[in-house]
């Protein structure tokens, strides 16, 4: 019998909310330093004393171990990691942007839909509230990267890769179940949450082929007004475009402690994904593995006297 375990949705944090923590940390940016901010902080933000000072040492420990300015409203951090997840082999770019969800989200898929469209490649994403990250498989400058995703074809990217996501499959089972059309087999009983997925999922394979199903236009509104802030977002590139959104290059050996929380999002993810089989079929010969599978000479018979031999030893 195995203990039960439950995996929860992230809830995409909102514009409003994140531009209070953009404008906050854009405030005590140049005053981590000064003596009693902590006192500041107290007073101000009602935090008590302990929290106050944890607060302004994880701060300070941002900024040093990424030599650059917090991320802020005015300022994005692209943070270059020497390693993967947890210290594994690899490479990833943090695009710290505290965005929050809503913004976050539609960004991290129009950067998928660009780098494959631009490099014949899809890249592993992770959108989170506070920031993006991306596995690389090869090196990206900064420029290339943020050039990629422009507030005038965002919304174009994003309509090219959301039917493709898990994100959207979930909001598809949550409107048909609305609808009534993944329905329970009795009154009395629930229905688990495997079934309806299973059975939504058949459903939205049966009518993909539909140019107006009803339920199919009401995910589309369901991601694109309720889910995501597109307004918010375009403003928010064309600010970077423009420079009245900053940008710095930072690289460090493992994440920072901003970055920290992502690459433990990661791991969850990887922990509990199931093996998928490769996209396309390899190049084996059907000589070698009929060999391989078939041939005595690659599984020489053992000698009865070896066997009784080592039978003596054990």
């Amino acid at each position: 019998m195995e203990a039960p375990f439950w995996i929860g949705e992230g809830i995409n944090r909102d514009y409003y909310f994140s531009r209070l923590i953009l404008l906050f940390l854009e405030r005590i940016d140049g005053q981590l330093k000064q003596p009693d901010f902590d006192k500041v902080l107290e007073k101000e933000f009602h935090l008590d004393a302990a929290a106050a000072k944890e607060l302004i040492r994880f701060l300070k420990r941002q900024k040093k171990v990424t030599a650059s300015d917090l991320p802020h409203r005015h300022h994005i951090l692209l943070e270059y990691v020497r390693s993967g997840p947890d210290g594994s082999p690899g490479s990833m770019l943090v695009i710290h942007t505290l965005w929050g969800g809503q913004l976050n989200r539609p960004y991290s898929l129009a950067l998928e839909a660009a780098w494959e469209q631009h490099f014949g490649e899809k890249p592993e994403t992770f959108p989170g509230n506070d920031a993006i990250v991306i596995q690389l498989p090869h090196k990206i400058e900064p420029e290339e990267i943020l050039s990629l995703v422009t507030s005038a074809n965002v919304e174009t990217l994003l309509k090219k890769q959301l039917e493709k996501t898990g994100f959207f499959s979930a909001r598809f089972r949550e409107c048909a179940g609305r609808a009534l059309l993944v329905i329970k087999n009795k009154i009395n009983h629930r229905m688990p949450l495997w079934m309806t997925r299973l059975k939504s999922k058949k459903l939205l394979e049966n009518i993909l082929g539909y140019e107006d199903f009803p339920i199919l236009l009401e995910t589309w509104r369901t991601c694109l007004q309720d889910e995501f802030n597109l307004k918010q977002l375009q403003s928010s590139l064309d600010q970077l475009e423009s420079g009245a959104i900053a940008w710095t290059a930072s690289f460090t050996d493992r994440p920072s402690p901003f970055a920290a929380s992502m690459a433990w999002n990661q791991i969850n993810q990887y922990m509990y994904q199931e093996d998928q089989g490769a996209s396309s079929s390899s190049s084996l010969g059907t000589d070698l593995i009929k060999d391989v599978v078939f041939s005595e000479n690659l599984r020489p018979a053992i000698s009865l006297s070896l066997v009784k031999e080592f039978e003596i030893k054990c």
